[in-house]
This record gives structure tokens, C-alpha cells and sequence, in this order.
């Protein structure tokens, strides 16, 4: 009996000690047999919290939860993962731009916990008690299954990341290496924005998330951001009753409000602020980019930030850098990447007219013969021609103006005749304008139509005010010392072709300082024509053999014309990327400015006026505030960037202001040395340029006659009347001669016969295109009527051509002219005639090389009729009968 009392007491002194002390709620926790009868309800729930705070709080100090190192190596983990999953490689990159917002996600799941000191107990409301008792239960229960909730809260934050990435771009590679890099903000790289934000947001009310009790306080302000964006008052209970809708069904919202509004106030909203890299692979560049900057919004810095990209390059692209304001030039030349013995040292050629001791020695007419020797017959034709435009060309810069015909005619001729004479400078040019019987003996060396050129027209009385013009004009680009220094040498040292080839790192300045506005435009263009013959001389490499190069040219305006047209549509074929500089739209012609916005695949806006901003906003696919809203900032400016087929529209990209410049800079001894280099290989001492001498005339035997002796008085011959060399031919304004001469370029380049102006019966066709079993005549319509063009059609079917191509320059005169050709063709409405552009027809041209046998269905939407067949007796008569009716209507109607 004494054993039973002894052990019924010994149970009520528990009891009384565990009702003292235990909480008043939680799983297997109760209270004694006895609590305490001198302590309130309020102190009871006081007494018990802190006790379960002090259990929970022991407990998550030896968990994994609270190690934080433990939890930069799991983000670790989960960035490798999300990038193994998306094809990022360098995971560190994702690191950066995301760590913040998603390291802040885990940290306030983690590793957030109350301190609360044993003092402010007391001072707790009820409702803060009652949350504490929430919060502790939750953390309790999870610490319960700490390695189970740890890797489903990883794994919902890894779904979140390689949602981002992979949509922002960072996820497939491009497959290019060296690709650019520009940093854009993540929702602005996203495509279907409101999607990935709905996303973010249904993520955690995903029911494991829910049941292990995980993100609780995240979903807690998520749902008053969903209530409060849908203009219901969150704190009323029947809130979730009303109709609540997310950010895909939130219309009439920006991509940033629907951040705002949906993610504000949490770490979701982090992420798509983040700086993202848009990745821009060397194909795309090859498509050319254009950069518009206004005065003062970092235009050059921009320009530095690309640059430099492609110098740091483990193996790099060729470069040409074109510079009139010498800005680029010096900042360039001085870096230290620079330094003699590296390997971009020996890449680098400077070009620079203020050099007056040591002139870069340039030569117009030094044609590289032993290479063109090793072409073919077809390949060296088509470069020599290339060779003759690109002297035409840049004879036109230094006159000044659009050659006459006469000037134009006999420009072809001397280009040919230069090409001839060994060591030709401009001072050969010019002797040849004054004193051409020196030079018989050259001109004898030409064959064909150039030798009759020579031998029956250029001495005639009728050239004579041609060749005076020339040479006025010849003395006075000569009168400027630095043209003539860099001119005046018979043997060039740059030769820009092979400098692509490997790659070298070209650096010219046109020193308009030195050169004034238009020396500085005709050095200029003489860079742009050699390279674009370069460029055309690519053709004759496989397509791998091509190097990559990129040309950048700053204040663009002042060099290009009708002429970089041609060099936009070419050079891409042969991995050869523009990069176009200037200030406001209104520097450029009207019809080059449509070839700049429609032949660029990479657009950059800033500083841009309203008149721009209206512009460019269709093209870069924006609104005009979205435009005109790029800030410069301190340490940055922002250009509106849009990458065609890559960025959903245009994205806002953050440019670092003077970076390039701060980079470590070569010692004045280095780049001494560096300067010495350059000259002994590309330049020649002024000491050894000089004119050269005249070449010593041929002496031509003439029979001598007495002074009484007479000559007979025979009657005068008459010149025998020759037909005019299609080549030399090209009638209308600018314009028509530009694309006459693009569409003959096009067809020699694919291996056909190309005449412009031929004449047939009743006129002449602007170009026949004549190959491959065919007989094209194209005819160009830059403001003819419908009525005109319509008489054209017929008079070039007329005389047997298979078809006629009707060029137009705009879609918006082609369908004019497609809905008014048939009224005034009458019954010719199944004529074989197309309206097409300049680009359509390169791209029909380039179906008939594909086929042979098949012509094309169709160019751009538009049927190609052509047949490769000879027609058979009865369509042969229905065509004659309809050419036939069609050109009786037009005769009775004129």
C-alpha cells in the first residue's frame, strides 16, 4: 500500500511540472493532470509560445535550413542544373543576372527566423502570438522532413529559372561562337510576356508546395496583388467569390504594370528585371546593323562596345573601322591589347592621312595581277569588270558629281588603259588627259572595243572638252598635298582582300580635320569601292575559306550613296557585316534610307527625335514613347535594340559609358614602336614619294614632206557610224542607271549575258539578260505611267524576248501598276510580263541558276510564267496574235 501512495504521488509532482511548463497547443503536447492556478490565460499562451519557440528554434539551428553556406553551394547546384537543362553553358553568367531575386526567395524560406528575445514575449499582441504559433507549427513540420522539402523547394525555384532562361534566350545556342552580347532587361527579351508572368505566379500554389507548407507568405502577398490588380478589396472574405482574372486575361496592360502589379512586393518581380544577355551570332550581323544616335547619346560608345567585343575574341573576325572624326582612331590605336609582340599587334594596320612623314601608300590602279592570273577565264572577267565599275565609281567622287556620258564612256576605257600601264598613279591619269600620245604604246596592249576606243575616239576633237574637264578637276584634288602623298605612289602595300582573309585589324581615318568635308568623302569612298571589289573577289573562295569581317563606319552619311545599296546586298553572301552610324534618318537619301531600314537585321536607336522615333517605330516593332525613352544615365545610355526574328519586338540594352576607354593604354615608347611597325609595312617615307616621270613618249614616223610639195586635195573620209557598246550605255536619272547597272551586275555575277540598252526594233530594252536557254528583258520603272510601261512590255515580246520582268522600286507602285497594266493591255492580260523589285529579280535570276530544267513557281508570292521548251505552232500563234492586237490598239490610241 505504502509502494501505491509513494508511486501516485510521485505522478501528480509530474503532472504538476509538465502543466507548469508545457505549451498550451501543439501535437503531443497536453497539459498536466495540475496547471498552474496562479497564471492568467495570458501568460499561459505567453509561456507557451516561448517554449515552442524554443524547441523550434533548437531545432532549425542544427537543421540543414540554417547553414548558409550550405545554401549558396545548393544555388549553385541548382543554376549548373538549370543551364545543363537549357543548353547555357556558362552557368556563371546566369549566376549574375538572376542570383539576387532567387537568392532571396530561398533565403526568406530558409533562412529567415524570428530572434525574438525572452523580454518581448510579453509584449506580443494576441494576433502576433497566434502568427508566431503559425509560423513555428509550419517550420516545425518542415524541419519534421527537412530534406524532403528541401529538394522540392529547389526544384520548383530550378522550373522557375530554366523558364526564364531558356525564354530570355539564354537557353538554345546559337551555335556560334564569339557571338555578341548585349544586356537587355528579361521581360523585354521575353516573347509572349504575360504567359511567364502568369507563370511565376501560379508556380507556388502548386498543391506540394501548398501541403509542405513551403512559400506561404509568398502566396499570401501574391494573392492581394492579384485582388488588388483586379480592383477588389483583399480584405474582403468573399474577395476570392468576385471575378478574379491573371495577367494573360489583364488587357490593355504593359508587360512592366503586369509585373508590377501581379509580383510587386516580392522576389518574383526581381527576376525579370534582371539584365539579360540577347545573343546576336555573327549570321545575324552579316544581315548588317544600323545604329542611329543622337548628338551626345554615346553613338561612339556604342560602337567602342562592339568593337572591343570582336577584338577580344579568341579568334577574332576582320576588322575595318572607318572613321572621319578621328575619335575612334585614337582611342583604338592607344589600347594596350595593342602592345608590340601580341598577336593583335600583328594584325593591325593604321591608316592615317595626317601621317605626313610616313604617307600610307595607296595606289588606285595597282591591280593584284599574279592573283587575278590564278582565276579563270569567267572569274577574272567578272572581277576586271568589277575592277572598271569600282574605278567609275570612285572617279565620280573625285569629280564630284554623277558622270556625263561622255565622261562615263571614256572613264571605262581609261580604267581599262590604267590597269595596263605599269606603276600608274593620278599623275599618270593626268598626263594622260593632257599629253595620251605618250601612251600609244600602252594603248596597244588593249584588244576588242577598248583598243577601237583608243585608236578612233579618244584623240578626236570631240573628247577634247571632255579630257580638259577631267584634268581641271585632276589638278585639283592633286593641289591637296595629302592626296597627292597618298596617291602618287606607283605600288600599293594594302591590299584589302588578302588583309580580310586573315583577318587583319584595319583602322582609317579620313581626317576631315586634315582633309576638310570633301576630301574626307572622296577617301572615304575610295575605301568603300576597294571594298566592295574585295568583296566581290570572295566569290571565287568556297564559302568556308571566307573569313569573317565586319566594317564599321561612323557619321555613315558622309560616304554613302546609290553605291552602298549594292555593297549591303552583296556582302552578306560572302560573311561580310556593315555596321552603318549616324545621327537622324534625314542624313540619308530617301531611296538609300529605304535600302538601309530594309537590308539591316540589327537596329539600334537612342537619342532619337519624334520625327525618327515615327519612323523606326514599325520597323524595330515599338511604340514611339518606347523610343524616344532611352536615358543616358551615369556610367550608362540605353539604345533601342531589335534583332529581326530573334527579339519579339524592340528591347532596351544597356551600353557602358567609357569603358573602353578606361582599359589600360600603351606606353608612349609602345606605341612609338607600334607606329614604327605599321610604316615600315604599309607605308613609304616622304622622302621617297615623288611624282613619278613622265613615260617617255613614243616616237611616231611621219613622212616628210617639202615645203613646195602639196598634199592632194582628196576628198575627206567620213567616219564609218558603229553602233554604241552596251556597256557603255544607261539612259534615265540616277536611280534607273543604278539599277540598270545592279541588274547587269547580278546576271554576269550568275553566268549570263547582260546588255543594257540594246537596241531593237523601236527602241532600245534598259537590260537584256540573255543565258541559259532564255531571253529576258527587263525594263525599269521608276515614275513611267501604266500606259508607257505597257507599250514597253509589247515592244520587248514583240521582237522575240520570253519574257518580260517589269522592275519596279517600291510595293507600292508594283501593285499600282499590277492593277493598271491589265486595263491598258487589254486582252494581253496572259502576256508573259511580271512586276517585280530589284531583290525579286536577283532571287528569280538565282531560281534559274538552282533549275534549269524548272523555272521558278514563284518570287515572293508572285508567278514566274517561264518555260525552258520551245513553244509549240499554235501557242507561237496565239502570242503573235495577241502581241499583235495589243500593239494596234496602243498605235491607234498614240
Amino acid at each position: 500500500m505504502s509502494d501505491l501512495l509513494s508511486d501516485l504521488w510521485k505522478n501528480i509532482e509530474k503532472s504538476w511540472q509538465e502543466g507548469a511548463t508545457a505549451p498550451s497547443l501543439g501535437p503531443s503536447v497536453g497539459r498536466g493532470l495540475f496547471s498552474n492556478p496562479f497564471l492568467s490565460e495570458h501568460d499561459r499562451d505567453v509561456r507557451d509560445v516561448r517554449t515552442l519557440y524554443g524547441r523550434v528554434r533548437l531545432a532549425y539551428d542544427q537543421s540543414i535550413f540554417a547553414d548558409e553556406d550550405r545554401l549558396e553551394s545548393t544555388l549553385l547546384a541548382i543554376f549548373k542544373d538549370a543551364c545543363r537543362e537549357t543548353g547555357v553553358e556558362d552557368h556563371r553568367r546566369a549566376v549574375s543576372i538572376v542570383y539576387t531575386p532567387l537568392s532571396t526567395l530561398l533565403r526568406d524560406e530558409f533562412l529567415s527566423f524570428p530572434d525574438i528575445a525572452d523580454d518581448d514575449f510579453t509584449r506580443l499582441t494576441l494576433r502576433d502570438m497566434s502568427e508566431l504559433r503559425s509560423l513555428l507549427f509550419r517550420k516545425a513540420a518542415q524541419l519534421r522532413r527537412a530534406d524532403e522539402t528541401h529538394d522540392l523547394a529547389c526544384r520548383a525555384v530550378r522550373l522557375l529559372l530554366s523558364r526564364i532562361l531558356e525564354a530570355t534566350g539564354e537557353g538554345p545556342p546559337s551555335g556560334a561562337e564569339g557571338a555578341l552580347e548585349l544586356d537587355a532587361s528579361a521581360l523585354d527579351a521575353l516573347h509572349d510576356q504575360s504567359e511567364h508572368i502568369e507563370f511565376a505566379w501560379r508556380l507556388f500554389f502548386a498543391k506540394e508546395l501548398v501541403d509542405g507548407g513551403l512559400f506561404a507568405d509568398l502566396r499570401t502577398q501574391l494573392e492581394r496583388n492579384a485582388l488588388t490588380a483586379c480592383r477588389v478589396d483583399p480584405n474582403d472574405p468573399k474577395a476570392w467569390t468576385s471575378k478574379v482574372y491573371l495577367p494573360t486575361n489583364a488587357k490593355g496592360r504593359t508587360p512592366r504594370e503586369l509585373v508590377s502589379d501581379y509580383l510587386g512586393e516580392t522576389p518574383l518581380a526581381g527576376l525579370f528585371d534582371a539584365e539579360v544577355p540577347i545573343s546576336i551570332p555573327d549570321e545575324v550581323r552579316f544581315e548588317h546593323t544600323h545604329i542611329i544616335g543622337g548628338s551626345g547619346h554615346g553613338k561612339s560608345q556604342l560602337l567602342l562596345h562592339l568593337i572591343h567585343h570582336d577584338l577580344t575574341r579568341e579568334e577574332g573576325p576582320g576588322l575595318i573601322v572607318i572613321d572621319s572624326q578621328g575619335d575612334l582612331f585614337r582611342t583604338l590605336s592607344r589600347l594596350e591589347l595593342f602592345a608590340p609582340g601580341s598577336a593583335l599587334a600583328s594584325r593591325l594596320i593604321l591608316i592615317d592621312p595626317s601621317d605626313v612623314e610616313y604617307p600610307v601608300a595607296l595606289s588606285l590602279f595597282d591591280v593584284q595581277k599574279e592573283r587575278l592570273a590564278g582565276y579563270g577565264p569567267a572569274e577574272r572577267e567578272r572581277l576586271l569588270n568589277g575592277a572598271v565599275e569600282m574605278y567609275e565609281y570612285v572617279f565620280s567622287s573625285l569629280l564630284g558629281a554623277e558622270l556625263t556620258q561622255k565622261q562615263g564612256v571614256i572613264f571605262r576605257f581609261l580604267a581599262r588603259l590604267m590597269m595596263v600601264i605599269p606603276g600608274a598613279t593620278l599623275h599618270t591619269f593626268l598626263d594622260l588627259m593632257e599629253h595620251g600620245e605618250r601612251f600609244r604604246e600602252h594603248m596597244r596592249l588593249l584588244d576588242g572595243t577598248a583598243r577601237r576606243f583608243f585608236d578612233e575616239e579618244f584623240f578626236h576633237p570631240s573628247f577634247a572638252a571632255t579630257k580638259k574637264q577631267i584634268a581641271k578637276r585632276l589638278w585639283g584634288i592633286l593641289a591637296n598635298p595629302v592626296f597627292e602623298r597618298l596617291f602618287s605612289q606607283p605600288k600599293g602595300k594594302l591590299d584589302l582582300f588578302e588583309a580580310m582573309q586573315t583577318r587583319k585589324i584595319i583602322l582609317i581615318s579620313t581626317a576631315k580635320d586634315v582633309l576638310r568635308q570633301e576630301g574626307s568623302e572622296i577617301l572615304g569612298r575610295f575605301f568603300l569601292a576597294k571594298i566592295t571589289q574585295a568583296v566581290m573577289e570572295r566569290a571565287t573562295l568556297p564559302l568556308a575559306e571566307r573569313a569573317p569581317a565586319f566594317i564599321y563606319i561612323d557619321e555613315a552619311q558622309e560616304y554613302v550613296d546609290e553605291h552602298m545599296g549594292f555593297l549591303l546586298n552583296q556582302a552578306r553572301k560572302y560573311r561580310v557585316g556593315l555596321t552603318l552610324a549616324h545621327q537622324n534618318l534625314d542624313q540619308l537619301p530617301p531611296a538609300l534610307r529605304a535600302s538601309v531600314m530594309s537590308s539591316t537585321s540589327l537596329k539600334l536607336a537612342g537619342g532619337v527625335s519624334a520625327k525618327d522615333a515615327r519612323a523606326l517605330a514599325d520597323d524595330m516593332q515599338c511604340d514611339v514613347d518606347f523610343l524616344q525613352n532611352m536615358r543616358k544615365r551615369r556610367g550608362k545610355t540605353q539604345f533601342a535594340c531589335h534583332v529581326r526574328n530573334r527579339t519579339p519586338g524592340a528591347v532596351a540594352v544597356s551600353i557602358p559609358l567609357g569603358a573602353v576607354n578606361a582599359l589600360p593604354q600603351l606606353s608612349d615608347e609602345a606605341f612609338e614602336e607600334l607606329i614604327s611597325n605599321n610604316r615600315a609595312e604599309y607605308c613609304t617615307p616622304m622622302e621617297f614619294v615623288r611624282t613619278p616621270d613622265v613615260p617617255p613618249s613614243v616616237e611616231i614616223s611621219r613622212p616628210e614632206i617639202s615645203p613646195a610639195s602639196e598634199a592632194p586635195n582628196l576628198p575627206r573620209e567620213q567616219p564609218v557610224p558603229r553602233a554604241t557598246d552596251p556597256y557603255l550605255s544607261g539612259r534615265g536619272g540616277r536611280d534607273h542607271k543604278y539599277l540598270q547597272h545592279l541588274l547587269r551586275a547580278a546576271a554576269h555575277e550568275r553566268g549570263f549575258k547582260a546588255d543594257i540598252e540594246l537596241a531593237i526594233e523601236g527602241g532600245s530594252v534598259d537590260v537584256a539578260i540573255e543565258g541559259r536557254g532564255r531571253r529576258i528583258a527587263c525594263e525599269i520603272s521608276i515614275t513611267t505611267d501604266a500606259e508607257h510601261e505597257a507599250g514597253n512590255v509589247v515592244k520587248c515580246l514583240a521582237v522575240g524576248f520570253d519574257v518580260a520582268w517589269l522592275i519596279v522600286t517600291t510595293a507600292r507602285r508594283k501593285s499600282a501598276l499590277t492593277k493598271s497594266l491589265g486595263r491598258h493591255l487589254g486582252g494581253g492580260a496572259s502576256l508573259p510580263f511580271i512586276i517585280m523589285t530589284p531583290e525579286e529579280a536577283i532571287t528569280a535570276l538565282d531560281a534559274l541558276v538552282a533549275n534549269q530544267s524548272e523555272a521558278p513557281k514563284g518570287v515572293r508570292g508572285y508567278a514566274v510564267s517561264v518555260r525552258h521548251s520551245n513553244l509549240g505552232e499554235d501557242e507561237a500563234r496565239r502570242r503573235r496574235e495577241t502581241i499583235a492586237s495589243v500593239l494596234a490598239k496602243s498605235l491607234k490610241g498614240g
